[in-house]
């Protein structure tokens, strides 16, 4: 019963104008009335009935269309006058006040706005996430683990995001990371896939979650930013990027060698993935350690999608 009354609130005060524009606003504005009479009877019931308080929790209000953001938010403040009802109401303050700029446009003073309906603002410390880490098993050293705090860093992903993205990615590539005796990566191109699992496929798997045009330009051949700002990062530059140096290059100035920066680096290992067309005797191309070759694109995006034999959908 308690469950069925707030959708009746919202559906019945979803737009005052519509009420203006009917053939008798009187009429309509008398049954809202009426109808906001019985909600307060009904919950004065319910606080004789239970206590003395009744406490309604509104959850991750700036998530929502804005326009019910705003409707909500009206309807909520008939009935802030009755010191016995407290509504709490979990959001991001800074997301809900874009949402109500949205809404009212953007030179509209939402900050004020909202002050009219919360008295009181308790602000949450930022989640300590090594704990929450350790807590779903994103805790070791691995490639892919190094890779996926680094993502989740970068581009600010809340816990719930956090969950789902690490379960793709132990889903998809935990096995072959983890137990790689069990897998043949003896060449360089059974390196070259290691490698694309290890930190590649994260990154394109985080990219689908959190920005799919994103992920469509990056798996495309047209964007590879996300890999630049992952791998060209001090925690990744002497153990990993480094084995992407042939013999003749160094990122010091070395006599003998080509000097090349980290970015290049990179973009040579993006461009051998994902844009590079291979053909005749150009059929493959060596950085490193580690053979790339046509199939390499294909590869990841399968790896991603848990469609090659190294997923295991059971972890």
């Amino acid at each position: 019963m308690y469950t069925e009354i707030i959708p009746i609130i919202i559906q019945n005060y979803q737009n005052d104008m519509d009420n203006l524009n009917c053939d008798n606003p009187l009429v309509k504005f008398r049954e809202q009335k009426e109808l906001n009479d019985k909600i307060k009877s009904f919950f004065s019931e319910i606080l004789v009935e239970r206590g003395n308080r009744l406490v309604v929790f509104i959850d991750e209000l700036d998530r929502c269309k804005p326009s019910f953001a705003v409707h909500l938010l009206e309807q909520i403040k008939h009935y802030l006058c009755d010191d016995r009802i407290t509504f709490v109401i979990s959001v991001n303050l800074e997301e809900l006040q874009h949402t109500i700029k949205h809404y009212y446009g953007g030179a509209f003073d939402a900050c004020r706005y909202l002050d009219r309906f919360f008295d009181l603002r308790i602000s949450l410390p930022p989640a300590d996430k090594s704990r929450f880490y350790d807590e779903i098993g994103l805790n070791g050293s691995y490639p892919s683990e190094t890779v996926t705090k680094r993502f989740i860093e970068n581009y600010n992903l809340e816990l719930r995001e956090i969950t789902r993205y690490y379960r793709q990615v132990r889903a998809a590539v935990y096995e072959p990371i983890h137990e790689s005796r069990n897998w043949d990566f003896t060449f360089p191109d059974g390196q070259a896939k290691q490698f694309m699992l290890g930190f590649i496929v994260p990154i394109v798997i985080g990219l689908r979650i959190i920005d799919v045009s994103l992920h469509d330009e990056f798996v495309t051949g047209k964007n590879g930013t996300p890999l630049i700002e992952i791998l060209n990062t001090e925690e990744f530059n002497e153990w990993i990027v480094r084995r992407l140096l042939n013999e003749d290059e160094s990122f010091e100035n070395e006599e003998g060698k080509k000097q090349v920066t980290v970015e290049e680096k990179v973009m040579q290992l993006y461009n051998a993935i994902f844009v590079k067309e291979y053909s005749g005797r150009n059929y493959c191309e060596n950085i490193g350690n580690y053979e790339f070759d046509a199939n390499s694109k294909n590869f990841v995006i399968s790896a991603a999608s848990m469609l090659t034999n190294y997923a295991s959908l059971e972890i």
